[in-house]
């Protein structure tokens, strides 16, 4: 009985941390982007020239 009550809770645990990762992926990469901006400013610039 106890190893099933683990055994939940660890899938619990494994959906929480899919959640996680599905709904936190898109603000890292926008993140990341907004990182990366100033060289992509650059970039635009010099193809602008």
């Amino acid at each position: 009985m106890l190893s099933d009550a683990y055994w939940l809770f660890d899938g619990m645990l494994l959906e929480i941390e899919t959640c996680i990762l599905f709904f936190y992926s898109p603000v890292l990469s926008s993140i990341r982007l907004m990182m990366l901006e100033p060289s992509q400013d650059e970039i635009s610039s010099i193809l602008h020239m």
